[in-house]
């Protein structure tokens, strides 16, 4: 009976060290990518991840409010790896549900407020967003999406922009560096932009976050606002990647 119980406790000892080997914090900036600078904390996220490979993060503020739950595994058929991802507000209310194929990025995103279902968005095989809202028979084509609160840009000006003025750093090049810069717009009301920062500087060259800077503020197309559910104009974060790989 003694070794017995010996050995449940070794067992529930065992067991506990090895969730707590998987269960893995990591602090963030308040774009929602991992900082190593104290100073820049904003949230903290954990996730867990099972033996299967299925994976959930939860991300929370330093307050301990809950800001989102990430769930990551195969589909229902076990063709594809698929990320489920839930946000809420203050509140604890669901403000959207996205479903994203892993395989090819396109998803389905859902939007609700005070706990109403109020449209939801699909990223067709073309880029494009396909949106539908309750009550309406036929959905909407545009090249952002019209339900986010993010702004936005003319696609095809922006890639124009790039394709012409965008250039590979010559120390970057000599140096074999690559990466995949974020860059945070800060786009207030009136379509302009307000602040302009890197959104990922952990472990980025320095010249390719310049160069990516660079680039953006020579861009003179048009910023568009964001817009909260009711339609109200809001300032908000635009988030746009510039990949930097060598050829």
């Amino acid at each position: 009976m003694r070794s017995t119980l010996y050995f449940l406790l070794f067992l529930i000892s065992f067991t506990g060290q090895t969730l707590a080997q998987e269960r893995n914090i990591t602090f963030l900036n308040q774009h929602l990518f991992p900082t190593s600078d104290s100073s820049a904390y904003a949230y903290k996220s954990v996730r867990v991840e099972s033996a299967d490979g299925n994976s959930i993060t939860r991300v929370f503020t330093l307050s301990n409010q809950l800001e989102k739950i990430i769930k990551v595994s195969f589909n229902e058929e076990g063709q594809f790896e698929e990320e489920l991802t839930e946000t809420y507000n203050a509140q604890g209310e669901l403000i959207s549900k996205k479903v994203k194929n892993l395989a090819n990025g396109r998803y389905l995103i859902q939007y609700f407020d005070n706990g109403e279902f109020i449209g939801e968005s699909v990223l067709t095989a073309d880029r494009k967003y396909e949106t539908w809202l309750p009550g309406v028979d036929k959905p909407t084509l545009s090249d952002h999406d019209p339900l986010a609160a993010s702004p936005h840009v003319n696609q095809e000006e922006w890639t124009k922009h790039l394709v012409n003025n965008l250039r590979y750093p010559s120390q970057s090049r000599r140096l074999g560096e690559e990466g995949t810069v974020v860059l945070a717009l800060l786009i207030s009301t009136d379509g302009e932009l307000h602040t302009l920062e890197v959104a990922n500087p952990a472990g980025l060259s320095k010249h390719l976050s310049e160069e990516a800077i660079r680039v953006t503020r020579a861009y003179q197309g048009k910023y568009f606002a964001g817009k909260d559910p009711e339609g109200n104009l809001v300032e908000s974060w635009l988030y746009i990647p510039i990949r930097f790989k060598l050829s």
